[in-house]
């Protein structure tokens, strides 16, 4: 209940200060603040196990026949994609290790782009540690959808909103 009201009153306060995704944003932010101040979360194992294949179809659920079909006219962007993904987590995993001395499991899912949810449980299930994952993925989410729409905006003027710049991204793939 505890940790109802705070995600509340996170969103609640992002939403006061017109950042985007204030909902989810706040409440995640208020995660990660009470996290930082040493509060704990608890999952239930569970609970934890339920949560996983949800998540699991949620993420299959996005590729669609249509937009698998379509990946084929776009495949020199999925080929720098998968490139850059592996390069990042490289890189990551290389300076969660040495910089900040996590496990190898824990750097692994940390460094890993991806979702939050999906990585924090797939790598406490693997024998991560489950409050370090959610709070870098937690503060990643929240560090480039905060920053990045205004340095967008800082660069080319005043962009799209989000319900044109979807719609533009559907047509280009056809869907």
């Amino acid at each position: 209940m505890a940790a109802l009201a705070l995600g509340l009153a996170g969103g609640f306060l992002f939403h006061l200060l017109g950042i985007p995704l204030a909902w989810t944003l706040g409440a995640l932010a208020m995660a990660a603040l009470v996290a930082i101040l040493g509060g704990r979360w608890l999952m239930p194992a569970p609970l934890r196990n339920l949560a996983r294949p949800v998540l699991g179809v949620l993420a299959g659920s996005a590729f669609s026949p249509t937009v698998i079909a379509s990946m084929m006219t776009w495949w020199d962007a999925v080929v720098f994609v998968v490139l850059h993904s592996l390069l990042i987590t490289l890189v990551g995993v290389v300076f969660f290790r040495r910089v900040c001395r996590f496990d190898r499991v824990t750097a692994f899912f940390a460094a890993a782009p991806g979702g939050l949810g999906e990585l924090t449980l797939l790598g406490a299930s693997l024998g991560g540690h489950m409050r370090t994952l959610a709070l870098v993925h937690s503060v990643r989410i929240i560090t480039v959808v905060a920053v990045v729409p205004p340095v967008l905006r800082l660069i080319n003027g005043d962009i799209a909103t989000g319900g044109v710049a979807s719609a533009t991204a559907s047509a280009m793939l056809g869907i």
